[in-house]
């Protein structure tokens, strides 16, 4: 399935649901490293007016993804009484950089790995799940990551503990699969 495509399936269900998120409708891309959810959510950006938040921006490094629930909830806890804020991490710099601002209406995407998890479920008008072949996955992984594989090997095994926990694919809402030709 395009990207577009894609896409467009994902809005229809969003845009058919009531906002659950104050007065914004949370549409969560969640699937493995290298599965084409970056590539998901900027089609729908082109699509749509949203406001995507990148959930790896939001982990302090290699080892934050344990903290998912804290960070995140913060944002979506704040998006419900009002606007919502968050603090990006720089990965290069390895310290905490600016803050931003979420406003509290229309779509928000969330987009990364962890970005279905349940602690936020009441909260989600649509929960996707991207996939794609483990090869193809290895391959985008290691071009994006290519002098850091033994700290993406790591973070695999993180994230495949964190999708059986919290049973993301047999939740979601909208499945896309991604395979390249």
């Amino acid at each position: 399935m395009t990207p577009d495509a894609a896409a467009g399936r994902v809005l229809h269900h969003a845009l058919a649901r009531p906002a659950r998120l104050g007065h914004a409708r949370l549409i969560c891309v969640d699937g493995p490293s290298g599965s084409g959810k970056s590539t998901l959510a900027a089609a729908i950006a082109r699509r749509r007016a949203v406001h995507v938040v990148h959930v790896d921006e939001m982990f302090p490094g290699w080892d934050g993804m344990a903290l998912i629930e804290h960070r995140v909830g913060l944002l979506l806890r704040g998006l419900v009484r009002g606007d919502g804020w968050w603090r990006r991490w720089d990965w290069p710099g390895d310290a905490w950089a600016e803050w931003h601002r979420v406003p509290a209406a229309g779509l928000v995407v969330l987009e990364g790995v962890g970005a279905g998890h349940r602690s936020w479920a009441r909260w989600t008008t649509t929960l996707v799940w991207v996939e794609a072949p483990r090869a193809q996955r290895l391959v985008r992984g290691h071009e994006r990551n290519h002098d850091m594989d033994e700290q993406w090997r790591r973070w695999q095994a993180r994230e495949n503990a964190l999708f059986v926990a919290q049973h993301t694919r047999a939740r979601a809402d909208v499945v896309v699969p991604n395979r390249d030709n």
